[in-house]
Order: C-alpha cells, then structure tokens, then sequence
C-alpha cells in the first residue's frame, strides 16, 4: 500500500496501519511538523525587539539619591518562558561638583542592575549596563532610572552628538 492509498485520517493522525515501517514513517513525519511548526513559533518570538533613545537633552541637578525615569520600553513575549537580553548606554557630563551618577535597571519594576560614575566638574561620564532577566510569556515594561549625589550631570542627546542614552531589549531564549 502507497501512501497515496491510505485515507486522509491516517496522514493526520497517528493511528496504526499494521504495517510497522509505515506507522514509523508516519510518526517521524507528524514529529517533523511538530518541530517545524515549533521552531517558527521560536522564530518568530527571537526576532521580538525594541529599541528607545533619548531624543530630547536632559538635566539632573543635584537629587541626592532620588531616582528619575530617563528610559522606557515596553515588549510583549510569546514563549511560555526565556529571557530579554537587555542593553543600556549612556553619556553625559557632569556639570556642578565633583560627583557620581547613578543608572538602575528594572524589569516590571523589578531591580536587576545598576551601574554608576564618579568624576570631576565638566568631565564626561559613559555608562553601559548589559543584562538577562528571566521572563514569562506576556507584556514587559523595561525602565532606566537615574539620579545624582550631591552634583549635576546632564544627557544633551539633542544638542550634542557625543551625548545620548539608549536602551535595546532583545527576546532570547
């Protein structure tokens, strides 16, 4: 018997044709598809990314450990699980006193990462975080805050092309 012989039901489902080889080919051919289907699925979700920059020049004067947003991002995942590989950068100067800046990532308002800087009066700082954060399927929301010691900084990412600050998140598995 061809398979062009057998009924429709027994190429979709697995049932049993008494003949061993073919029930054998017909559950390796319904695994086959299964993996296609799943690795486009998997895809799909990997090619998932977004990525926000500041657009506007932003100053911070002197919040002695109060935090400000700076960055927002929001993506929504498929995978019943993975995780967002995350990307944060970010220059400035410093503009009053010597002092530190300070950036902390969260991931719906979980903390995951922080880094900071500490310089003299006029000089630049440039801050990088790169992160993982285990995540489920659904909406995420990705946030940069920052705040100061005692000093001013600012992010002239309109003004100046040597100044920005950027986030990019990446669905991975």
């Amino acid at each position: 018997m061809t398979t062009a012989q057998l009924p429709k039901k027994i190429a979709t489902r697995r049932e049993h044709t008494g003949d061993p080889a073919l029930d054998r080919v017909q559950r390796q051919a319904q695994d086959v598809t299964a993996a296609h289907e799943q690795t486009k699925a998997i895809v799909a979700a990997l090619a998932n990314s977004v990525s926000v920059a500041l657009t506007t020049d932003k100053m911070l004067a002197g919040s002695a450990g109060v935090y400000t947003t700076l960055l927002t991002a929001s993506i929504t995942t498929t995978l019943a699980s993975g995780n967002l590989d995350i990307t944060f950068t970010a220059s400035g100067v410093h503009q009053t006193n010597q002092g530190t800046t300070y950036f902390k990532l969260f991931v719906d308002n979980v903390f995951v990462r922080g880094c900071y800087s500490t310089v003299g009066i006029g000089f630049a700082f440039s801050e990088a975080i790169v992160a993982r954060a285990a995540i489920a399927r659904g909406a995420h929301t990705i946030r940069v805050d920052w705040s100061t010691d005692t000093n001013s900084a600012r992010i002239n990412a309109s003004t100046n092309v040597n100044e920005h600050a950027a986030l990019r998140v990446q669905v991975a598995l």
